[in-house]
């Protein structure tokens, strides 16, 4: 699996050679936030004004394919309990709270921008293009000893037959090894855009 940097303009992230929906791992370059949270804040309760966290969601969309009204983030307390998301859920996380604490999302209806945070710990992304399936998951040791990927895994093709399943990690920031030095690893985000045009079967 390799990864490719993707740089648009000031803003800059990461892409999975292996997944093929659009997607991006972000870094904390090309937004428009200040301070100690320069430049691409993307969480919302860090002491940014909210004006700022939707620029910047609207900068890394308007590259990835996704608006800011599309995405749905996690609740993230290090669990392993998976939240399935629909077009209903829009806007949760962003624009109205998440009441829900869940570490991973699951969705399979296109139009949907699921967001999972991380910073020492292992974003992953699964995928089954065919039947058009997606999950973002924030993998901590404690979600990890849990089994949270393999509970995103089974929530993820429990209403379908999985036609090809496709995962993909952002290497965790102990083990990782780069062609060049990745900044921006201590605010890594991961950011999932789905839109799948597939067949159902």
């Amino acid at each position: 699996m390799s990864f490719s940097v993707i740089h648009n303009g000031t803003l800059e992230y990461l892409a999975a050679s292996c997944i093929p929906v659009p997607h991006a791992f972000s870094t904390r370059r090309g937004g428009v936030s200040g301070g100690y949270l320069s430049s691409l804040n993307l969480g919302p309760h860090r002491g940014d004004r909210l004006e700022n966290v939707v620029e910047n969601y609207r900068i890394l969309g308007q590259a990835v394919g996704f608006r800011p009204e599309d995405t749905v983030f996690t609740w993230q307390e290090h669990t392993d309990v998976i939240l399935r998301v629909g077009r209903t859920d829009r806007g949760t996380g962003l624009f109205r709270e998440q009441n829900t604490i869940c570490d991973g999302l699951v969705t399979d209806e296109p139009g949907v921008a699921l967001c999972a945070f991380s910073a020492d710990c292992t974003p992953v992304l699964l995928c089954d293009p065919v039947k058009g399936a997606i999950a973002a998951v924030h993998a901590g040791w404690r979600g990890t000893a849990l089994g949270i990927v393999k509970t995103a895994a089974e929530t993820m093709f429990q209403a379908t037959k999985p036609a090809s399943r496709l995962i993909s990690r952002l290497p965790a920031a102990h083990s990782h090894r780069l062609s060049r030095p990745y900044h921006g690893t201590a605010g890594a985000r991961l950011m999932v855009q789905v839109e799948l045009k597939s067949e159902r079967g």
